[in-house]
């Protein structure tokens, strides 16, 4: 799947290709089978239509959930916006004491800022209040605290799958279950979790989930909200009657389409991938540790993705790193939604780890196609900038 053989890509967290596969069946729906899933009086509508159905029984069999249960979105940003936003305007409509009362929603520090941004919009609009749960130097979460939090009775609670940066895996079902003793809603950010790992959104009883396809092979621009009949919601964004009322717009079938054969890609061959993916990130910690020595694994390593590798050389900038590898290597600093901001990871702050460690950290994520050679290369152009940096130290 590299376009450019001059550069080895390791940020599939970021975004990934894609799939050839999954652009041969999306290309008709650009040339050929151009119609509005809308526009049923004819066959060119109908076959859109047809389109979606095969694209939601897809997406529902990779996650667990009903075809009835899945909105389409423009990706996981405005699926989280259309959950949050849409789950707090709908109590204040039905429940006018809520504005009064605050609506009272947890939270997980180390979530992504699509989630936490919108949360602590709202609550600064003094519609919430917000409660924001606390972790440990490995970014794990504390099931107690979360079961003390729950037993108030808030309205929601918000916490991740996968995170993006340390690629820690986090206990859903059982999060999902405190939830439910208390009558709690929660909603779950799967999108880094979908096509990776085992996700069962009706079996752990989810209320509500995001994925987006460009995660995991798809493409960008397209993604689903997931949720089920007891997560009201009201429609912020509005218009045409499209997808029941909740999401107003004309369909995007190319994405639609591509997002179905994604998922159905990723189910098919997850557990393959991740077996090869382990076997790459074995790799790649020895020979780091062999070429550089004093390095520092972060986040949860009984419980983390397989394709991704978060570390720091302690005393050594990550940006001076990025730097000199831009030219060969595609890695990064942490979270692409954190890109150009002069700030430190959010996520390794929560996790009260030393600055040197914060300032130093650097995020690989394998690709389905990465090699062996590719992690050899890419341990000895990471050391060889490394040794440059401490000559200048």
């Amino acid at each position: 799947m590299k376009e450019n053989k001059k550069l080895i890509y390791l940020d599939s967290m970021a975004t990934t290709p894609v799939d050839k596969r999954v652009f041969e069946f999306m290309t008709p729906y650009f040339l050929e089978n151009y119609g509005n899933a809308d526009s049923v009086d004819h066959d060119m509508g109908l076959r859109a239509k047809e389109a979606v159905k095969t694209a939601k029984k897809e997406i529902s069999s990779l996650v667990n959930a009903f075809n009835s249960e899945i909105i389409f979105t423009s990706g996981a940003t405005e699926s989280i916006n259309m959950a949050l936003k849409g789950f707090v305007k709908r109590l204040l409509r039905i429940k006018p004491s809520a504005a009064t009362e605050k609506i009272k929603i947890g939270v997980s520090p180390v979530e992504h800022k699509a989630v936490l941004n919108v949360l602590e919009s709202l609550n600064e609009d003094n519609l919430i209040e917000l409660h924001i749960f606390n972790c440990d130097d490995k970014g794990r979460l504390y099931l107690e605290e979360i079961e003390s939090y729950c037993s108030k009775s808030p309205h929601l609670i918000c916490v991740m799958a996968v995170n993006n940066e340390t690629g820690n895996i986090y206990p859903v079902k059982e999060i999902s279950e405190i939830a439910k003793k208390h009558n709690v809603k929660y909603f779950c950010d799967a999108t880094q979790a979908a096509g990776k790992i085992p996700f069962e959104f009706s079996n752990w009883g989810i209320d509500a989930a995001c994925i987006s396809a460009h995660k995991m092979y798809g493409p960008k621009g397209s993604g689903a909200l997931i949720f089920n009949k007891d997560f009201l919601i009201d429609p912020i964004i509005e218009g045409g009657a499209q997808q029941k009322g909740f999401r107003a717009g004309t369909l995007n079938i190319p994405g639609i389409v591509g997002l179905g054969k994604a998922c159905f890609y990723s189910e098919t061959e997850m557990a393959e991938d991740a077996k090869k993916m382990i076997e790459l990130k074995t790799h790649l910690k020895k020979r780091l540790c062999e070429n550089i020595g004093d390095i520092v694994f972060t986040g949860d390593d009984e419980n983390q993705i397989s394709s991704c590798l978060y570390f720091a050389v302690p005393g050594i900038i990550n940006k001076a790193i990025i730097a000199r590898v831009r030219n060969k290597l595609c890695i990064s600093t942490g979270s692409a939604c954190n890109s150009g901001l002069e700030t430190p990871s959010h996520v390794l702050k929560a996790m009260n780890l030393p600055e040197e460690i914060i300032e130093g950290a650097l995020r690989i994520s394998f690709m389905k196609d990465t090699t062996i050679e590719d992690i050899d290369t890419s341990a000895n152009i990471i050391a060889k900038a490394v040794h440059e940096m401490k000559r200048l130290v």
